[in-house]
């Protein structure tokens, strides 16, 4: 995929169609097989940024599959590669798939309220804000400030955005 990038490169917009044509086949190839870490891993092999828009059509039926079949392991394993989350135009898409798989993403404190029993957490990849209620944090809920990091849980219901499970990140080793 490399030397087709580079070829493309060389020969110019004239060609760049019929690389992206190609490119999009690569990646539907993988896909099909299970193989999702090669087909971002080909999105991101030296620029096939042609193909970047088809890409995220691709993931998102792909999304829109699983989870219309009810396959939550192949979901999760699409959601186990962050670089996806960039390549989904459809928030509402990207946020019932965290959802229904219960997948953990870093969120930053937003606030607290005061005299009230929660907050908000802002939540990556623009999906907005998320109400916290501080029981999920238990007794470390009070050392957090607007800023720190939490990984969170979320649930989009008809009230919108809420996290059902809160913790604090791990120590990086």
């Amino acid at each position: 995929s490399g030397i087709a990038v580079r070829l493309a490169e060389r020969l110019g917009p004239a060609h760049t169609s019929a690389f992206a044509d190609l490119a999009t086949e690569a990646i539907e190839g993988h896909f099909a097989q299970g193989r999702v870490r090669e087909a971002f891993t080909l999105l991101g092999d030296g620029g096939v940024s042609f193909a970047k828009p088809r890409f995220a059509e691709i993931v998102e039926r792909r999304l829109r599959e699983a989870l219309e079949s009810g396959d939550m392991d192949l979901l999760s394993t699409y959601l186990s590669n962050p670089a996806l989350y960039d390549q989904v135009r459809d928030k509402t898409l990207l946020l019932t798939c965290l959802s229904e798989t219960a997948t953990l993403i870093n969120g930053t404190l937003k606030r607290w309220i005061p005299d009230r029993p929660f907050g908000f957490v802002t939540l990556p990849w623009n999906l907005g804000d998320a109400y916290l209620p501080k029981q999920l944090l238990g007794e470390n809920a009070e050392e957090l400030v607007p800023g720190d990091l939490v990984e969170v849980e979320i649930r989009l219901d008809t009230r919108g955005l809420r996290v059902t499970r809160a913790q604090q990140p791990s120590p990086k080793e």
